[in-house]
């Protein structure tokens, strides 16, 4: 169904108009973020292009040596560990191990807290060497104290107008000792960077290896949550869907049965392959469906005006109208 796109005032009613032209196809999305750009940026390299090529996310290093930015992989190494790899199977964990950036720790280091509520109860020791270009203290530190661990980015990140980025620690890959907390920035405006912060479980050391991922990064669309309602129905209430799940029911108590009589095709690794195929259990296919997932590699352009560059403003002193 085309979506008709009007005229959006407010920030929320923008990031929902973003949503919306999405849906609606990549080429009014473009268009609509080209203007958005213009009338928020001001740079005039936005206004002599009529569409922008993809939405962009611009990292600025602070210092020479940043973390390494990436994209994530759908590779874990516990998921590896699965007889014959089984747990890529499960196709919404796999999409979202690959949903986002990730920055990697530059070299070892230890976490070691004696369990102490101040800063100087936490205390962080590199392995081997450590990059000349950043300083251990510049990269990693107890700044709140309470076994909080406090990484910086080594980034001042920028998104398009209405857009977040949240940023976690990685997904899909737990750890031992120690926590990532999880934020929505507003880096569509932000003129410095982020922290990322984990919590330490309990007294003892934890280590980061070299090109550990001790950050992740995804653009979210700002303000569009609180457009959204939440309904609740009775599965009857919708006969094709409560029929399209009976299909499935028994689909699926059948291939149980299979499995747990020891069936040789069961055994031998089949399963059942109907959200990986994307399709519904009497062979109906999806026409919108995701089985593979690759994000662009960041690009260096050091040295070449940046996108969402703004233009300076005019001081009232050098102004001489204001004379």
């Amino acid at each position: 169904m085309p979506i008709a796109v009007r005229e959006f005032e407010t920030a929320s009613a923008r990031g929902f108009a973003i949503l919306s032209l999405q849906y609606a196809g990549i080429g009014r999305y473009r268009e609509f973020m080209t203007d958005e750009l213009t009338a928020h940026c001001g740079n005039p390299d936005i206004k002599r292009s009529k569409r922008m090529n993809a939405p962009r996310l611009e990292a600025f290093k602070i210092f020479s040596e940043a973390p390494v930015l990436t994209p994530s992989t759908t590779d874990r190494v516990w998921m590896d560990r699965y007889p014959k790899r089984q747990a890529y199977r499960c196709l919404p964990m796999t999409i979202a191990n690959a949903h986002c950036w990730e920055l990697l720790v530059p070299a070892a280091f230890d976490i070691i807290w004696n369990g102490g509520a101040q800063a100087s109860d936490l205390t962080i020791k590199p392995v081997e060497g450590w990059p000349a270009g950043l300083p251990l203290n510049l990269f990693v530190d107890s700044h709140f104290g309470r076994g909080i661990v406090t990484f910086h980015t080594g980034y001042i990140f920028r998104t398009p107008a209405g857009w977040n980025l949240l940023a976690t620690g990685p997904v899909n890959e737990p750890r031992v000792g120690i926590y990532p907390y999880t934020g929505i920035v507003e880096t569509d405006w932000l003129p410095y960077p982020f922290t990322m912060n984990w919590q330490m479980l309990d007294t003892g050391t934890v280590r980061f290896e070299q090109e550990e991922v001790f950050c992740t990064i995804l653009p979210i669309p700002k303000s569009y949550l609180e457009s959204w309602e939440v309904a609740i129905h009775n599965l009857a209430d919708d006969p094709v869907l409560a029929a399209e799940h009976a299909t499935f029911r028994k689909s699926r108590e059948s291939y149980v049965a299979q499995f747990k009589a020891d069936d040789p095709e069961v055994e031998g690794g089949r399963w059942q392959r109907h959200y990986f195929l994307g399709q519904h259990p009497d062979g109906t296919r999806v026409e919108d469906h995701t089985n593979k997932l690759r994000l662009a590699e960041p690009q260096d352009r050091s040295g070449t005006r940046p996108l969402y560059a703004r233009q300076a403003a005019v001081s009232s002193n050098n102004d001489p109208h204001r004379r």
